[in-house]
C-alpha cells in the first residue's frame, strides 16, 4: 500500500507546482443525484476526533475547500454499486441478506491511520492493514456477487486495494497554494492511530458519503469470537 500512496503524493506534488488543481462543482455548484449502495466502516471516536483536528488546522488556511465533517469519516470497505445518476435501489432486502451471508464468520479488522497523501482533487489519510482480512472480505464479496442475480458494479473506477479516506476535496483555487503545500508536507507522516473495525454498515449514498444523502439499510457487528 505505501507504494501507491507514493506514488499518488509525487504525482500530486508535480500537479500542484503547476497550480494544476481539480475542482468539485458537484459540492458549490451543481445538483448531485448520483447514488450508490456501498459497505463501509468508521473509524473509532478516538480517530475521528483526530482527524476533525488535522482538518481544522488546514481550514485555517483554506476555508473555502470542502473538509469532510465527523458524521461523513468512512473507509469504503466496497462499492457494491458504484454511483450514477438518479439510481434507484431495487431489491433492497436481498442486498442485506447477501452481504449478511458473506459477513458471517468475519471477524473484526484493524486499520492504521499513517500519514496523508493527495490527488489533484483530493487529500487522503493514508489507512493500512494489520493483515488480509479485508483483501479477503473483498475478494470474497467479488465473488459472491458475480455469482448472484444483483446488479453491482464494483471495480468499475478503479480496483480497490487501500484503506483510505479522502477527507479534504478542492472547491476552488487555493488561496495560497505554496503555504496549503507546505502544511499538506509537513502533515505527511502524521499519525492518527489504529481503529479497530468491529462493525460495518450497508447503506444507499451518494458520492461523498453526506449524512444527509445516505439512508442505512442494514448495520453488521463482526462477531468477536
Amino acid at each position: 500500500m505505501q507504494e501507491i500512496y507514493e506514488q499518488m503524493w509525487q504525482n500530486a506534488m508535480q500537479k500542484y507546482r503547476q497550480e494544476q488543481f481539480e475542482f468539485d462543482d458537484y459540492l458549490s455548484e451543481r445538483k448531485d443525484t448520483r447514488r450508490g449502495v456501498t459497505l463501509l466502516a468508521r473509524p473509532s471516536s478516538e480517530i475521528r476526533a483526530k482527524i476533525t483536528e488535522f482538518l481544522s488546522e488546514f481550514s485555517e488556511l483554506e476555508p473555502a475547500q470542502y473538509c469532510q465533517p465527523d458524521s461523513d469519516l468512512h473507509i469504503t470497505i466496497m462499492s457494491i454499486v458504484s454511483c450514477k445518476e438518479d439510481y434507484v435501489l431495487q431489491n433492497e432486502h436481498r442486498y442485506c441478506d447477501a452481504v449478511n451471508e458473506i459477513l458471517m464468520g468475519v471477524r473484526p479488522f484493524e486499520v492504521e491511520f499513517c500519514g496523508i497523501t493527495a490527488s489533484p482533487s483530493c487529500v487522503l489519510l493514508q489507512g493500512f492493514l494489520q493483515d488480509e482480512s479485508l483483501n479477503n472480505l473483498r475478494n470474497t464479496i467479488r465473488t459472491e456477487f458475480l455469482g448472484n442475480t444483483l446488479e453491482h458494479s464494483m471495480d468499475t473506477r478503479y480496483t480497490i486495494k487501500t484503506a483510505h479516506s479522502s477527507v479534504i476535496r478542492y472547491l476552488t483555487p487555493p488561496a495560497n497554494s505554496s503555504k496549503m503545500v507546505s502544511f499538506l508536507k509537513l502533515n505527511k507522516d502524521r499519525y492518527f492511530g489504529v481503529s479497530k473495525i468491529t462493525e460495518l454498515e450497508l447503506v444507499l449514498n451518494d458520492w461523498y458519503q453526506r449524512k444527509s444523502n445516505t439512508r442505512l439499510l442494514a448495520r453488521y457487528n463482526l462477531p468477536t469470537v
